[in-house]
């Protein structure tokens, strides 16, 4: 037995793969990675139910987009409800009629780009619903909210836009204004536009990966957690430079050009008698650090709202700024739509009040309404 084994073991040739093999199982790892990965856009797609082109979107020489007048669309973000968007004679996403304001209305214009627009957000949860019912209440008399705002209106878009609200005689406008407003260039490329047919093999690649479900799914679970959002987005460079102080010589020359558009706008205004608010909204990861209180060196993210804040004072403008509302704020991101960037409903009202009580208390349509403390108040009695 034992010299039959050692035979054995003597006669033995090493082991080797078939050659067939060589190609069959790196299709099947292949095959497997592509099952597993068709399976997981499919179930993201079931979960992360997208569909953000507007069909009431038009495209415009001037503007690059209008909305076309009296028209309903229905959109939704893959973290988002479904939304209705109705859009009234002059194309705002406002309920109330554009003409001639009724006697004893008040009526607000409020300017800006996605933000103000109240982009993917149900227009009941905005914040200038959310802001009309408040001063309503406060001052028993109907306040409306004219929303001039749309995708891409910054820049000169805004000072048009500023333009065109004057003749709808509001009692005053609120300007919605974030960090990435300043980003884009003066004219920025439509919404829901093609891409463009020579690009190459990168950019489809980076457009294949935005529109995938499942990097949206695994991105909102990842940019949901500040711990590991906040250091991802402080490496985007020029992105994220606005946190960082003194500022970068591309960041202060947008802080002028803005400081430039918005004296434009608020002389205008002045002329008119028709008081001006700019509201500042913080990024995500600028609400994140202000919120968690601690700091990387060379980041300051409370700067840039008080540098925006000093803008806003040279003009005369009625100013509020959200990153002082969030500092400390628990939970801050749920805010915002993680992936999208934009505000999410809870956003939404958190930028009412404060638009509201500046608006009541600036206003001197609303000298005489009640605050909310005294609501607060007269409630409990």
């Amino acid at each position: 037995m034992e010299n039959r084994g050692e035979r054995s073991t003597q006669g033995s040739e090493p082991w080797r793969l078939p050659r067939r093999d060589y190609i069959i199982l790196p299709l099947l790892c292949l095959f497997t990675a592509l099952l597993m990965l068709g399976m997981a856009e499919a179930a993201s797609r079931i979960v992360f139910v997208q569909q953000e082109k507007d069909v009431c979107m038009l495209a415009d020489p001037v503007m690059g987009t209008r909305f076309e007048p009296n028209c309903v669309s229905h959109v939704k973000s893959a973290e988002g409800p479904w939304v209705t968007n109705s859009y009234n004679a002059c194309g705002f996403r406002t309920p109330q009629p554009c003409g001639p304001t009724p006697p004893g209305n008040v009526r607000i214009a409020v300017l800006g780009s996605s933000f103000a627009q109240g982009y993917l957000v149900p227009y009941q949860e905005t914040f200038a619903a959310r802001a009309s019912e408040e001063l309503e209440r406060r001052c028993k008399r109907p306040v409306e909210f004219q929303n001039l705002a749309s995708i891409g209106y910054v820049w000169q878009r805004l000072a048009i836009r500023a333009d065109e609200a004057l003749p709808l005689k509001p009692d005053a406008a609120v300007i919605v204004f974030v960090p990435f407003d300043l980003q884009q260039p003066e004219q920025a490329s439509e919404a829901n536009a093609k891409p463009d047919a020579g690009e190459s093999m990168m950019e489809r690649l980076e457009l294949l990966l935005r529109s995938s479900r499942a990097v949206v799914a695994a991105e909102h679970f990842m940019f949901s957690r500040p711990d590991l959002y906040v250091p991802l987005y402080l490496h985007y460079g020029d992105r994220a430079d606005f946190l960082r102080q003194p500022l970068s010589p591309a960041w202060q020359h947008r802080l002028d050009d803005f400081d430039r558009l918005l004296g434009g706008i608020a002389d205008k205004y002045h002329a008119a008698n028709v008081p001006l608010l700019l509201a500042y909204v913080p990024q995500q990861a600028q609400a994140e650090l202000l919120a968690a209180g601690h700091t990387p060196p060379g980041v300051d993210p409370s700067a840039f709202g008080r540098l925006i804040g000093e803008v806003a004072a040279r003009h005369g403008i009625n100013y509020v700024d959200l990153s002082q509302v969030v500092e400390h704020m628990p939970d801050v991101g749920r805010l915002y739509y993680a992936v999208d960037g934009h505000l999410s409903p809870q956003g939404h009202a958190v930028l009412a009040q404060q638009v509201a009580a500046a608006l009541q208390h600036d206003l001197p349509a609303f000298a005489h309404c009640a605050s909310a403390a005294a609501m607060a108040d007269a409630a409990t009695r």
